[in-house]
Order: C-alpha cells, then structure tokens, then sequence
C-alpha cells in the first residue's frame, strides 16, 4: 500500500533493521534503535545528517568521535561496533544499546530526587575507572553530564556515552576550544583561548557526583523564566569562577568529611590545585579508607585460541577462508564484517566480563596509575599494528586445523566480493524470516514491517525507505505471493475492521494529554476509512499508569466526584488520594471524559488493558503489534513529594484507613 504526501524514512541500513525507536535527538544528529539481522542482537545507531551541520569545524572532525571511540576498551564506556557512511550526506555510528535510561532521569525518579552516600560510591568508582581509562590515552571527553552517562538495564554500571566533542590531549598539542555543557562546565573554559587538558573533565565529574547526592547542581546562574540568557550565563560564570560558597556547602554538611574533601578537590577553580585521576583513585573515599584501588583496565585482550575461534566461525558463516576474514578486518576493522567481529567479541568480553572488578574493588598490590602528561601520541595509533600481529597469529592456528577446506576456498577468483555477497544474502535471508506472520485476526501490519516487505528482490538497494507516521494499515499477509497485491480498497476495509494490540508507556506523561492520545486508538480514528458507527477500534494496554505526572498544581486542587450508589453516598476526592488508593483510575477517568458523546464509549472503555507497572500478562503481550509513541516528558510525579510535603496537601473527607473506594 502507498501513502502519497507522506514523509519517508530509512527503515533498513547494511545489516540493520530500525525498530522505530527514537533514543535521542541532537541539532544535526539523531539516536535510533536497531537489529542486526545476522545476529538478532540490538543496538544504537547515531545518524549524522552531514546536510544539517553548518560549522566546517564539526564537518572536518566529523570521524573523530569513531577514531576515539576504537581506541576505548572499557566496561563504562560505550563500545563502537561500526560505522558507515553509505551516501554522501548521512554518516551512521553503530554502538552497544544501553536500555536503562541516563543517570539524570534516574536521580529524578529517586524517592527524595537524589541518592545515598553509599549506592553514589558504587557509581562514583566506575566513573573513577572510566575516567582513568580514557586519560590515559590522553583522551579528554569535554561534555560529562548526567545526560550523557546511561545506565543498563539493571542500573548497576554506567556508560559513557557521545563522544562527539572530545579530543585527544598531549602536553605539546593542549586543547583550547571551549565547548560543552556550562553548568558543568571548568572555569578555564569560559576564558577565550585559554589552554587546557584532561583536569575540565574531573570539574565536570565533580558536579555529577554533588548532582548525586544533593539532587541539584551546584551552579545554576538563575531561572530560565527570570533573567535573560546573557544575565544567566554571567551569573552562572561569577558561580563557577568562586568554586563552591556556603549555599553549596550547607547542601553537603549531611554527608561523610571524605566525601566533602574528594568534592572540594574536584571543584577547584584553578586547574592546578584540582585532583588528578590517579589521586582520584586513590582517594580513601572512592577506595573505602584507602585499603583497595580501582582497577583501570578490567577488560583483557582475547587469547590467540579465543580470538582464533572467533574468526573461524565468520569464515564458516560466509563460507570463506580464515585469510579472507582476516586480511578484511585487518583493512575495515569498523566495516560490514568488522562490525559483526566486534559485537562478537563485545558479546563474549561481558559474558567473561566480572562487575567487581569496577563495581567494587581489587587488592593494592600493584594499581594501575595514570601518566600525568600522557605520551605525545594516542594509543590509538598502535591499534591497527597489534590487531594485524593478532590476526596474522590467527591465521597460523586456523591453517593448521583446517588446511584443506582453506586451500580449497583460497582458490575464488575474488574472496573480498564473495565475502561481501555472503554476507549480504544472509542479512537479507535473516531479515526475511525476522518477519512476523499475520492471521485474520491480526491483519494490520505496522508501517516498517509494511515496508520491509516490499523489499522482496535479492538485488535490492542496501538503503529501503518507508513512509513515517502513525502506524499504517495492510492487508492480511497469508497464502501465497498473489494475496499481497490486493488493491488499496480492500486493503483500507481490511484495516478499517481489523482489531490491533497496542501499548503505551504512561511514565511521566500527562494523563489527560495521555487520553486524548489513547481515544484515538480505542476509536479507530487514525484508520483510512472511519464512521462513528463502525465498531472498528483497537485494544490498547497502559503500562506505568502508576507513574503519570500531574501538570501544575493538579495534584493537590483536582478533585473527582465519586457515589457510592446510596442515599447520601456523593463524595469528592482529591487527585493524590485517588492515585494513592488506585493509580490506575485517574487516566481511566481520563480517557472514558475524553469519548464524551460516544454512544458506545462503555463499550469501548473494555478494549482498554490498564496496568500500574510493567507487568502485563503474556496471553495480552503476545498481541502487541504497536507501541504509541509518548507525547513529551513531565515536569513531577506524585511520588517525587516528600512525604511532609504530601501530609500538608489540603483534605477534604479523613477517610477511616479501611475504607475502600471503587
């Protein structure tokens, strides 16, 4: 089915499938979720639209941010798998898929908006490690923010992510351009040509750690809404350049004098008298009273049987020779092939991979230390060198199992393309049986999918593009071939009657926003063909209803009439303690309001799944075929108030702690 007029969007790059997904968006840039179609395995893609930059610098270092990425090896840091660049005007960074949102989000979900001494050590350490890491390749990030730390899945270890602005630092070549967040921003950088190195990026840690603990950053210049941006920024810079006053210092007299020390180390105004990292991680603080150090390098080189391993199975996989493999990852170590090399070895590294070893700590007995004035060139140069020692190894210990089948392969006229057309037909034969299967019960197919499927030819272009929007309506895929070219007519009628699952994500989103949203399903009013008459809408399952945030002042002034059914049963209630008692009935409320002249809005209130968490059942999961794309994020839940905030809440009725309201 084709949509005229409606904007198209890459589906399919190479090897990856987008899931739709949005992660993040920048002025030139975006993050997308994806799938590996070799692999199954998910990750992050940034596209870089090279049309959009406007600065020749950004455009001349538009492949640093890759080259320094290739270089890091460690847990805390986001590891790259491959880049592409398949047009002139699009640049893609494929890189490990984080899914436990960015630091800053979740201090704020925290009960109290911040967090405990102790579990910030258990992040402070990592960072520490991370940091060590990185500065000992004379690698300065330049853009620390809580913004830029993920979390995985578990929150228990972080990762650095957006390595967009950081360069390489020698004490020959020192950095001076200033860039980066100015809250978190060194005073040296807001001094015009001034030189600097790795000591702006301990500044920046150093207000995520006060961000931790306090729940609000230490230098803030005023509110958006009452001073102009100029009068802010010189405000924020006065802040910076005085280090941390008595307002920050009352802020952090609850916590341990070690802590205090570290932070006063940490936010020094003048660079010289700042902690380095390799005090850092030593300090007694991060190290628990000086007993034990962090560990800088936890990840360790693949032994030459490991690595041997692995790219035999590649040479087995597409049906080439160990040196074809070799000498390709050798030439494009983040090309196609190299980019299922490296999510291998990701893949295997954290299976091995023992979190203690940043998570907690290792004995004293030789720490790793960091260069204070790293070597004049990277690390990075040498990569290329050992990987091609490592790989020539490879191909000795490969050669010596299967000798024969390498000869016999090594005879191909060119392996480099028959490696390319392998690997190409077994993405596209992945890609193939990754599709779902459609009865009548479930005909609609979700524009993507829509899209990958008209991709049908093996010859097809690497880059397939689909028409972005709501999801779009098809008709039944079952039978053979001839079923899938029906017209646009029976198409619209199949989708008009066909019942789709669909999940929503209520976290943070305005309920009443939320429900205008979910009418839209419930009804069938996104549908091709609609009457009000047609019985014609879908399900829709709510998760997190537990986690909606009021605008305003909604929580405490808000009230719902409720009736019990007998003489003199009317009652009121205020919004927060109807969430309390039931944090499902505010958006059902909601929604059911926003039907109002429906004749069959009771009917249709029964296609609506609420849940107040994630946990759906799975006869329900199995018929998702869409998640509805949250409106915005909101400004505080009901559980963001402390609990003397909440007891001051205006009461209306002093319910008996028995009571039951339905």
């Amino acid at each position: 089915m084709t949509l005229q007029g409606v904007k198209r969007k890459v589906v399919t790059v190479s090897d990856f499938r987008f899931t739709g997904r949005l992660l993040g968006k920048g002025n030139f840039a975006r993050v997308e979720e994806a799938v590996h179609n070799v692999l199954n395995v998910k990750v992050a893609v940034k596209i870089i639209d090279i049309r959009e930059i406007k600065e020749k610098y950004v455009v001349k270092n538009l492949h640093r941010e890759a080259r320094i990425m290739s270089t890091l090896n460690h847990p805390c840091i986001a590891s790259l798998f491959q880049t592409m660049q398949l047009a002139d005007n699009v640049y893609y960074l494929v890189t490990e898929l984080v899914s436990g949102g960015d630091l800053c989000s979740f201090i704020i979900g925290q009960r109290y908006g911040k967090l405990e001494e102790r579990p910030a050590r258990v992040y402070a350490r990592q960072f520490a490690s991370a940091l060590a890491h990185m500065h000992s390749y004379g690698i300065v990030h330049r853009d620390l923010k809580m913004e830029n730390v993920m979390l995985n899945s578990s929150q228990t270890q972080i990762k650095i992510v957006d390595f967009g602005l950081s360069n390489v630092w020698t004490s020959e070549n020192p950095l001076r351009t200033h860039c980066g967040s100015p809250e978190y921003a060194a005073p040296e950088l807001f001094i015009a040509g001034r030189e600097y190195g790795p000591e702006v990026d301990l500044w920046s840690l150093g207000i995520i750690f006060y961000g931790m603990v306090v729940g609000q950053l230490p230098f803030v210049g005023g509110r958006k809404n009452q001073v102009s941006s100029q009068e802010r920024r010189k405000r924020l810079v006065a802040q910076i350049n005085k280090g941390l006053g008595a307002t920050q210092r009352q802020a952090l007299a609850p916590l341990s004098p070690e802590f205090r020390t570290m932070l006063n180390k940490l936010l020094a105004p003048e660079p010289v008298k700042r902690i380095t990292t390799k005090e850092l991680i030593t300090h007694p603080w991060i190290t628990e009273k000086g007993r034990k150090c962090v560990q800088m390098h936890p990840f360790k080189e693949l032994d030459n049987d490991t690595r041997a391993q692995m790219i035999r199975k590649l040479g087995e996989l597409f049906q080439v020779d160990a040196t074809t493999v070799t000498t390709e990852l050798f030439k494009n170590p983040y090309g196609r092939l190299g980019g299922i090399n490296n999510i291998l070895y990701y893949k295997h590294i954290n299976e091995q991979f023992n979190p203690e070893l940043i998570a907690t700590t290792i004995q004293n007995s030789a720490p790793e230390t960091v260069p204070v004035k790293p070597t004049t060139k990277p690390k990075s140069a040498s990569l290329a060198k050992s990987q091609h020692t490592l790989y020539n190894q490879c191909i000795v210990l490969l050669n010596k199992v299967s000798k024969q089948q390498t000869e016999a392969r090594s005879k191909t006229a060119n392996p480099a393309l028959t490696l390319t057309k392998n690997i190409a037909k077994l993405s596209r034969s992945k890609a193939q049986s990754a599709k779902p299967t459609y009865s009548k019960t479930n005909c609609v197919v979700i524009n993507r999918k829509t899209r990958e499927d008209a991709a049908k030819t093996p010859n097809s272009s690497n880059v397939r593009e689909a028409p972005d929007g709501r999801p779009e309506a098809a008709s039944c895929h079952h039978g053979d071939d001839t079923s899938r070219h029906k017209t646009d007519k029976t198409q619209q009628q199949w989708a008009t009657f066909a019942r789709i699952w669909h999940v929503y994500d209520a976290a943070w989103q305005d309920p009443f926003q939320s429900a205008q949203l979910i009418k839209k399903y419930l009804m069938g009013l996104y549908k091709p063909i609609y009457h009000p008459m047609n019985d014609c809408g879908d399900h829709v399952i709510v998760i997190n209803t537990n986690e909606i945030a009021m605008p305003e002042e909604e929580w405490k002034k808000r009230a719902y009439f409720h009736h019990t059914g007998y003489p003199g049963g009317a009652s009121w209630t205020l919004a927060w303690e109807l969430h309390s008692k039931d944090p499902k009935l505010i958006l059902k409320k909601a929604v059911y309001k926003s039907m109002a002249g429906n004749l069959q809005r009771r009917h249709t209130m029964e296609r609506l799944h609420l849940f107040a968490d994630e946990n759906v059942p799975a006869d329900l999961m199995k018929n998702v075929s869409n998640q509805i794309r949250q409106l915005r994020p909101m400004p505080k839940r009901l559980d963001h108030y402390t609990e003397e905030e909440v007891k001051s809440f205006p009461k209306l009725i002093d319910y008996p702690k028995d009571y039951i309201l339905k």
